[in-house]
């Protein structure tokens, strides 16, 4: 569904030389109820457990779940948190479905509260498994429905962190893996942490910012700081009336668990 969406182009000819430019570039023809329910069904998956949900509100009327949903699982209303939760997990959905990356974790399922932003130094790690190491890719995710010409660079300054020998957040990915008893991935984080040569390290920034706010100098910007980071690529996804997407993707999760919840 967000491959229907979105296509993802590569700069060939770019004057930025220290960044891979992938521009994301919406289908608008593809701006409908279904494109808002499937985000909802990946908000629904990245924010917590379906069949816990299933098991605690299986037998409950509707009505019980979604004051669950809308008050404790989602983001409150008129938070800012609102949007940049909505980014990631599109930003999350773009590097698993489109660039083919593996989400050994759902990291938004360990925040502390609905109203509190993630914790960890990177909002997405990903990874790949081919060649003689594994690859682990560090992801920043910035939105913006306003004009701010550092936001690329704020960007640069959060995934950045994570290049140094031990980065914070693979432990804190180590330690979700064993909560969640996900034998699959744990040994590529063990040995991360024993050795951290045992994995090659790439970095990805998305910038979600709504379409018409959007001036070429933010890349400008970005290019003019001292970047030393391998590998490192910026998403660059414009949106149309990217308000209106978030809200009505937000509407539309208490009648995804529902769905799912009730087995309708």
């Amino acid at each position: 569904m967000i491959g229907n969406w979105l296509s993802e182009t590569k700069r060939v000819k770019s004057k930025y030389k220290k960044f891979n430019i992938y521009d994301l570039t919406e289908d608008e023809n593809k701006r409908d109820e279904n494109l808002e329910k499937y985000l909802a069904e990946q908000m629904f998956i990245h924010l917590g457990y379906p069949n816990k949900m299933k098991r605690i509100y299986g037998n409950q009327d509707s009505s019980i779940l979604k004051e669950h949903i809308y008050k404790k699982y989602l983001p409150p209303e008129g938070a800012n948190l609102k949007q940049s939760t909505w980014a990631e997990i599109v930003a999350a959905d773009i590097l698993e479905k489109i660039k083919s990356h593996i989400l050994p974790i759902y990291k938004l399922r360990f925040r502390d509260k609905n109203n509190m932003a993630m914790r960890g130094e990177a909002d997405i790690v990903s990874c790949k498994i081919e060649g003689e190491k594994p690859t682990l890719i560090f992801t920043e995710v910035k939105s913006r429905r306003t004009y701010k010409k550092k936001v690329g660079v704020e960007a640069y300054e959060g995934v950045v962190k994570n290049n140094k020998e031990n980065p914070d957040i693979v432990n804190f990915v180590s330690n979700c893996l064993e909560r969640e008893n996900n034998y699959e991935f744990m040994e590529l984080f063990d040995n991360a942490l024993l050795d951290p040569k045992s994995y090659n390290k790439d970095f990805e920034i998305f910038i979600v910012i709504e379409k018409d706010v959007y001036k070429p100098d933010i890349l400008d910007a970005l290019h003019e700081e001292d970047i030393n980071l391998p590998n490192l690529n910026l998403n660059l996804l414009l949106i149309d009336s990217m308000k209106d997407l978030f809200e009505n993707t937000y509407k539309q999760v208490g009648t995804v668990a529902e769905d799912f919840v009730y087995d309708k």
